[in-house]
């Protein structure tokens, strides 16, 4: 239960002016100045935690003006705060600094804040940088066309996690993810691609990966099994590859796996 009033003490005020690590397709970006934070995250959530004790919390949509700029009061003592931004059609749950949950367990592109912070008798502001936390797995394939009757594509993955540990940076429970993509429109280069995400876990495990193209009731029309993708926090890992024209059922033709950590700068890449 949430310990002060938000009338109560001093005024503490976090302004977001930096991301640490974007984007994903860009090389050689290690930070960046955030001109217009809604092009990255729509929701933003904070939480002031004292011990194990929540004792307030802040949320911002990318509709709220001054969006990424965060006004809190607190009594003088010695806080941890916890701030995550994201695209969550809901806010995230921030249960302590080791556990943060997102609306219907759906990870998109997120970013975490954690510090300790003690607060004495003068208003402070702070301008702080927010971490990517999750890592991206993107599906890239090169069919001339995808069949009338496929309507979406469902991932369903295991090996990562939905919820986060700030403290680490990395995810906290095993998951179950189950992710539907509509048919997206093909890219100048001829692709059509498909993201996902996760929050990988600190030993390294790797993701598997199960991927069907779905017609209007749920069937499968042509599916794909990965078994052992690797993920790391800030990179992506794109599989490219035809999906329909000239491979079984289920069975993907062959693969090339790229990784790009720019968001830190490289590819795992899969061709199939």
């Amino acid at each position: 239960m949430e310990k002060y009033a938000s009338g109560d003490g001093v005024d503490i005020t976090f302004r977001v002016d930096k991301l640490e690590q974007i984007p994903f397709e860009t090389s050689n970006i290690t930070s960046r100045a955030v001109n217009d934070l809604s092009k990255v995250c729509s929701r933003i959530n904070l939480a002031v935690f004292e011990g194990e004790n929540k004792v307030t919390s802040f949320d911002q949509t990318s509709d709220t003006p001054g969006f990424g700029t965060l006004k809190i009061k607190l009594p003088k003592g010695n806080y941890t705060i916890v701030i995550v931004a994201h695209s969550g059609l809901g806010n995230a749950t921030l249960s302590s600094p080791t556990k943060v949950s997102f609306y219907k367990n759906k990870v998109t592109d997120t970013f975490n804040y954690v510090a300790n912070i003690t607060v004495g008798d003068q208003s402070s502001d702070y301008n702080i940088e927010l971490k990517r936390a999750v890592a991206k797995f993107r599906l890239r394939i090169n069919d001339d066309q995808i069949p009338a009757e496929v309507k979406q594509f469902k991932f369903y993955y295991t090996g990562g996690s939905s919820t986060l540990n700030c403290v680490t940076g990395f995810g906290e429970v095993n998951s179950r993810q189950t992710e539907y993509r509509d048919i997206p429109t093909k890219s100048s280069d001829g692709y059509y691609i498909f993201d996902v995400y996760t929050f990988p876990h600190a030993d390294g495990k790797e993701l598997k990966m199960k991927i069907d193209a779905i017609d209007v009731a749920g069937n499968s029309i042509q599916g794909a099994e990965f078994p052992l993708v690797p993920v790391t926090t800030n990179r992506i890992t794109q599989y490219t590859g035809q999906f329909f024209s000239g491979i079984q059922a289920n069975s993907p033709a062959g693969i090339k796996i790229s990784i790009d950590d720019s968001w830190d700068s490289s590819y795992y890449n899969v061709t199939f």
